[in-house]
C-alpha cells in the first residue's frame, strides 16, 4: 500500500483533471464526510472542495434585422390595455421598410387563411395593427397575438419567451432557463432539485407487486463512493449479502469496442477493487457518473463493467438475470445518452438550448421604464414532443441492452449532448424549463411500469376506466390482450429488435426483465421472445420491409432461438396484421412447448434448445419470385394449376428453396373476405417429421396485389376451403 494516496478532482471544460494527495488511504476512507476539523484531527491535509470553472458561453443567436416598429416592441406596451401599437393600417406593412421585415411579413401570411369578414375587418382603412400579451398559464405558453379595433378576436399569435431573470417575466411571460453545460454546478442543483422533488411529490418509487420479485433479486455487488470535502476521494467494491439499504443509482451506456486495458471487474483483480479502485483509472464515462452521484447525495453505484467480473461465465449468467431488476430498484439511472463508449464521458463542453437553431425566432430587446433590458423570444417555437432527438437519436439507443435500462428504472437523468433531461414514471423535464409548456403530456418510457399496473388483475389495480367494455373488467384474457399488444408492437417490434448487440447470444437476456415484469402482470408462459396466449398469431412475424437482406446464418453457428422465433436473428421484424386481434380465429392447437434454458430454468434467459409441437393443416406449395415487388423476398405461393394463391414472405434468400409446407395458423374474416395467415416451412436435419421457418405469409381472397386475372381470386379462396377442410397432422417445429 503507497504512504500518500492521489486523488482526481473532476477535469472542467477549459482544463482537465487536477490531481491531490493525501497521507493514507485508510486514512482518506475514514475521513469521508468528515468535517475539515475532523479531517485535521486525522492528520490529512485541508481539501477545497470542486468549484468547476465557467465554460465560455460563445453561443448568440443569429439576429434578424427587423423594422423599427418590431424592434420597438416592449413589453410594459405589450401588457397595456391599448397594446402596441404597430403599423397605422394594415396596408402599411407593404411599404418598403416593413415588406423587407420577416415578422412583418409573418404578420401579413397569418391572415391569408382567415374569412372574408376578417378580411374586411383587418383592412379598415385608419384602423391600427395592435400586439397585445396573452399571459402565460401553464402549460399554455404566453403568446403575442394582434387585433384592430374593429374585431373583437385575434386575427393570429405568436409564441414568446423570456430568461427566467428577465424582467418581463414578471408580466407573465413563458420563461426558459440559461443552460450551461452538463458538468456544472448549475447543472448538478437542476438535477438535485428534480430528484428531490420526483422523491417528494411522485409515485414513482410505488413498490408494483408484478416487480417484487425483480426488485428482490439484488446486485450481489455495488461500487461504493468515498468522498471528502466534496471531493471524490476512491471508490471500492462492495459484496451485498442482503438487499441494499441505501439508494443506489445505476449507469446505462455504450461500451464501446473492445480495449484490452480498459479496466473492469476480473477475478484476478477483485480483491484489489474491493480495497480500493485508484480514480484515475476508472474510464471517464463512469468517473462522471461517479461525479453526479455525489452531487445528488447518493454513495452507492452499480456499473456493469464493475459488478460483474468479466471473465467469469457463471458469475454473467448470474448477475445478467439480475439486470431487469437492478434498474427497477435503483433510486435513479443515469443515462450517458451521448457517450459512444466508456472514454467518452457524461459531460458535455457546453449545453445548447432547444430553442437554439429554431426558425423564425426574432430576438427583441428594449429597455423598461425602470431603466432594464429586456429580450423577448418570439416566433416560431417548435412543439417540444417526447421524441426529444437528443434522447433518441443517441448511441445509447442503438444498443440492446439499454432498453430495458430505459423502461425499468423509476427515474433516469439523461446525459445528451444537448443538455440534461429528467424522465421519470410521471414526466420529462428540460434544464431549459421548455418542456414545461407543452401543453400534451408528455408519455415517458418508464411509464410503462406504471401502465403494465393496468394489466395487472392480481394487484387490486385492474382499472375498468381503462377498457372498452365494463363488463370484461374481470377478463383476464383481456389484459393479455392489452399486454400482448404492447409487447408485440411496442416492445419488439417499435424499439428493440432492431438495436445492436455485440453477442447475438444476449437477444433474449437483454430484455428478460421486461418480459419477466410482464410475465407477473398477467401471468402468461414466456417462450424464447413470445408468450403461449395468441402463440399462432404471433408466429407470423415478418423481415421488416425495406431491410437489407441479410445472408444466412453459417450452419456452425452458435444456437440462440428456435427458427420460428424472431429472437433467432438479427434483423428487425413486424407482425403486419398484429397480435391479439379480435377478427383473428386460430386454425392451430399448440400440444406441447419444450424449452431447455441455459442456466438454472431461467425461461427469461439463454436458451439452448426449444421445440413446438403443433396440430394444424398444412400443404406444400411451389414458390415463384416476384423481383418487382417491393419487398425483395416476397414470392407467389402457386397452387398445382401454377396459379398464385398467396404470397410468402422469406426471411433470407434460400438458394434452391423452390417448394415450402404452409402450415394454416390463423383465419381472419376481412371486408374483402377470409384471409389464412401461414407459416412457411421446410424440412428440418433435426429428426424425423421436423420443420424449421423460412419465412411467413398469407393464403385466400384477401391476398396483397390484387388479383385482376380471371379465375384467380376464385381459386385463392378455394384453395383456403380446401386447406381448411384437409385433415390435421402433428408437426414439430423447430
Amino acid at each position: 500500500m503507497p504512504s500518500q494516496w492521489t486523488i482526481i478532482i473532476p477535469a472542467t471544460p477549459s482544463s482537465g483533471p487536477t490531481t491531490r494527495t493525501l497521507n493514507s488511504l485508510s486514512e482518506a476512507f475514514a475521513a469521508s464526510k468528515l468535517s475539515d476539523e475532523e479531517a485535521a484531527k486525522a492528520g490529512l491535509p485541508p481539501a477545497q472542495p470542486f468549484v468547476p470553472e465557467e465554460p465560455n458561453n460563445d453561443y448568440s443567436p443569429e439576429l434578424t434585422e427587423l423594422c423599427h416598429l418590431c424592434n420597438g416592441m416592449n413589453i410594459e406596451d405589450l401588457i397595456s390595455g391599448s397594446g402596441y401599437k404597430h403599423v397605422a393600417t394594415f396596408e402599411d406593412l407593404m411599404l418598403p421598410d416593413h415588406k423587407s421585415c420577416p415578422f412583418c411579413r409573418d404578420i401579413r401570411e397569418s391572415t391569408d387563411h382567415g374569412t372574408a369578414e376578417e378580411e374586411r375587418a383587418l383592412r379598415t382603412p385608419g384602423e391600427a395593427i395592435v400586439l397585445k400579451l396573452v399571459p402565460a398559464q401553464v402549460p399554455k405558453m404566453s403568446e403575442i397575438q394582434f387585433f384592430n379595433a374593429n374585431w373583437p378576436k385575434s386575427f393570429g399569435g405568436w409564441k414568446v419567451l423570456c430568461y427566467e431573470d428577465d424582467p418581463a417575466a414578471a408580466f407573465g411571460v413563458s420563461t426558459t432557463h440559461k443552460v450551461d453545460y452538463i458538468g456544472s454546478s448549475s447543472s448538478m442543483q437542476t438535477a438535485r432539485e428534480w430528484l428531490a422533488h420526483c422523491q417528494q411529490q411522485h409515485d414513482c418509487g410505488e413498490k408494483f407487486p408484478f416487480l417484487k420479485d425483480l426488485v428482490d433479486d439484488y446486485p450481489s455487488r455495488l461500487l461504493k463512493i468515498y468522498e471528502f470535502s466534496s471531493v471524490i476521494v476512491a471508490v471500492k467494491l462492495v459484496q451485498l449479502n442482503e438487499k441494499p439499504r441505501d439508494p443506489y443509482a445505476a449507469l446505462s451506456y455504450c461500451w464501446g469496442k473492445p480495449v484490452e486495458d480498459r479496466i473492469s471487474l476480473k477475478t484476478a483483480n477483485k480483491s484489489k477493487f474491493e480495497t480500493a479502485i485508484p480514480i484515475d483509472t476508472i474510464p471517464k464515462t463512469i468517473r462522471e457518473a461517479i461525479t453526479i452521484c455525489t452531487n445528488l447525495g447518493i454513495r452507492y453505484i452499480w456499473v456493469d463493467s464493475f459488478c460483474i467480473i468479466q471473465d467469469s461465465k457463471e458469475d454473467w449468467l448470474k448477475e445478467s438475470k439480475k439486470m431487469g431488476g437492478i434498474y427497477a430498484g435503483s433510486a435513479i439511472t443515469i443515462a450517458a445518452d451521448a457517450a459512444m463508449d466508456s472514454l467518452f464521458g457524461c459531460f458535455n463542453q457546453k449545453s445548447k438550448s432547444q430553442i437554439e437553431g429554431m426558425k423564425s425566432l426574432y430576438y427583441i430587446t428594449t429597455t423598461t421604464k425602470s431603466g432594464k433590458n429586456s429580450t423577448l423570444m418570439v416566433g416560431g417555437l417548435s412543439s417540444i414532443s417526447n421524441n426529444i432527438a437528443a434522447i433518441e437519436n443517441s448511441p445509447l439507443t442503438t444498443r440492446g441492452w439499454t432498453y430495458q435500462e430505459r423502461l425499468l428504472p423509476p427515474r433516469i437523468l439523461h446525459c445528451t449532448k444537448d443538455q440534461l433531461y429528467w424522465e421519470c414514471r410521471n414526466g420529462f423535464q428540460s434544464e431549459d424549463d421548455l418542456i414545461r409548456w407543452e401543453e400534451k403530456r408528455l408519455r415517458t418510457k418508464p411509464s410503462f411500469v406504471k401502465n403494465l399496473a393496468d394489466f395487472d388483475t392480481s394487484s387490486g389495480r385492474w382499472k375498468e376506466s381503462v377498457l372498452a367494455n365494463p363488463s370484461t373488467a374481470s377478463d383476464k384474457s383481456f389484459a393479455a390482450r392489452l399486454a400482448l399488444g404492447f409487447w408485440y408492437a411496442e416492445v419488439v417490434s417499435g424499439n428493440y429488435c432492431h438495436r445492436t448487440l455485440t453477442y447475438g447470444s444476449d437477444k433474449l437476456p437483454a430484455i428478460s426483465g421486461i418480459a419477466k415484469a410482464l410475465s407477473n402482470s398477467w401471468e402468461g408462459q414466456y417462450v424464447c421472445g413470445m408468450w403461449n396466449l395468441m402463440l399462432p398469431e404471433a408466429l407470423l412475424w415478418t423481415r421488416r420491409i425495406g431491410d437489407n437482406e441479410p445472408s444466412l446464418p453459417p450452419h456452425n453457428a452458435s444456437y440462440r432461438c428456435p427458427s420460428w422465433s424472431w429472437a433467432a436473428y438479427d434483423f428487425p421484424v413486424d407482425w403486419i396484421n398484429g397480435v391479439a386481434q379480435s377478427d383473428a380465429t386460430n386454425a392451430i392447437r399448440i400440444m406441447n412447448i419444450t424449452v431447455a434454458p441455459v442456466l438454472g430454468g431461467d425461461p427469461y434467459g439463454q436458451v439452448r434448445d426449444a421445440s413446438l409441437q403443433v396440430f394444424g393443416m398444412t400443404t406444400v406449395l411451389t414458390l415463384q419470385e416476384r423481383p418487382d415487388l417491393m419487398f425483395p423476398l416476397s414470392n407467389w405461393l402457386m397452387n398445382e394449376y401454377n396459379q398464385p394463391i398467396g404470397m410468402c414472405n422469406l426471411d433470407f434468400k434460400y438458394p434452391n428453396l423452390r417448394s415450402v409446407y404452409v402450415l394454416l395458423c390463423v383465419v381472419r374474416n376481412t371486408p374483402r373476405g377470409h384471409a389464412g395467415g401461414v407459416l412457411c416451412l421446410r424440412k428440418s436435419n433435426k429428426g424425423f417429421e421436423m420443420f424449421e421457418r423460412v419465412g411467413s405469409g398469407v393464403v385466400g381472397f384477401n391476398v396483397p396485389g390484387t388479383f385482376q386475372m380471371a379465375g384467380i381470386k376464385e381459386a385463392s379462396a378455394r384453395f383456403l376451403q380446401d386447406l381448411a377442410m384437409k385433415k390435421p397432422q402433428f408437426m414439430t417445429l423447430v
